[in-house]
């Protein structure tokens, strides 16, 4: 075999194996498990949980400061990365905004200081920055995810949304269990804003799904997909439950509140309880459409559909008209 031939040959065998090599990779402005990334290539990673949430969760939140702070930014250089102290904890930030901080478990597992952990956060950045093409059109990808106009493109954040998390859906059209066959799809409209701390899931937003049997020869409502107005899709776990389908419940911050004894509460002993969001364990069952029951759901009559697990969603900041 000629050397010509032989390079062909090795060109080939290369080709080959990439084929058959898995290449896990990130969209923009998404992590990657617990590694934070720009333009799809890893730039660090948070290697423990805190706070109670995963490094993975810790991750898509660092993911969501990072990419508003960079898309927001005037322009894009390394001078923008800092490594600060903001009410007495080690932040890194870039553009003033906070990108993520620092435990001690995550630097421990790299036997560094937080501060140390901090300025490799930072490095990782920076590096990233410091290619001016690559790092301007990765910017520009964060603001044109999502054509809409004005800055509206660059606030839409990806958080999580709690599990029993209430969604208010009007349907244009009759859902009835005289006329539903499996399979069909269904779509609703989010009827009213739902807040979530600072952000919200807009009105207008539309959930879908399909009807699927419930194994009891039961029609039931499985969403899997909600999409904001700037189009933005991300996959859901809901359903309508009956306890939200004929009241009007609507949603609201989760919080707890101390209710001390006395005649004024008429509790015998001091509690704490929870006003919000509904639990999980409260979703015990879903909507049934019964064929012949003629059981429906009236056009533009309001119902909760229920998140059944704790779920990234898109959402907009609330003083953002959409």
């Amino acid at each position: 075999m000629n050397s010509k031939n032989s390079l062909l040959a090795q060109a080939i065998l290369l080709a080959l194996a990439l084929i058959g090599t898995p290449i896990q990779t990130a969209l923009a402005g998404f992590p990657l498990g617990n590694a934070v990334t720009m333009g799809g290539e890893p730039v660090f990673w948070i290697k423990a949980p805190a706070d109670g949430f995963s490094q993975e969760h810790r991750a898509q939140l660092a993911q969501d400061n990072l990419d508003n702070a960079l898309a927001t930014a005037p322009y894009c250089d390394p001078s923008l990365v800092k490594v600060e102290r903001i009410n007495g904890t080690v932040g890194l930030t870039l553009n003033g905004h906070l990108v993520a901080t620092p435990d001690m478990a995550s630097a421990n597992a790299e036997n560094l200081t937080a501060e140390q952990l901090a300025q490799k956060w930072a490095d990782g950045i920076k590096s990233f920055l410091a290619d001016h093409n690559r790092s301007i059109s990765y910017r520009d990808s964060l603001i044109g995810i999502h054509p809409i106009q004005g800055s509206v493109a660059y606030t839409e954040r990806r958080l999580y949304a709690p599990e029993g998390t209430a969604i208010p859906v009007v349907f244009e059209q009759a859902v009835s269990a005289d006329t539903l066959k499996v399979g069909d799809v269904v779509r609703g409209t989010v009827s009213q804003d739902v807040p979530i701390g600072h952000f919200l899931i807009p009105t207008g937003s539309v959930v879908s799904g399909t009807v699927v049997d419930n194994g009891s020869h039961q029609m039931v409502l499985a969403f899997s997909e909600l999409k904001t107005p700037n189009g933005t899709i991300t996959p859901i776990r809901a359903s309508i439950s009956t306890t939200y389908c004929t009241t009007s419940v609507k949603p609201h911050p989760v919080c707890t509140l101390s209710m001390p004894a006395g005649l004024r509460t008429a509790a015998r002993v001091p509690a704490m309880i929870a006003i919000g969001a509904p639990a999980s364990e409260t979703v015990t069952e879903q909507v049934a459409f019964v064929p012949g029951s003629h059981f429906e759901i009236a056009a533009g009559r309001e119902v909760s559909v229920i998140l059944n697990d704790t779920t990234p969603v898109a959402l907009v900041e609330r003083n953002i008209a959409m």
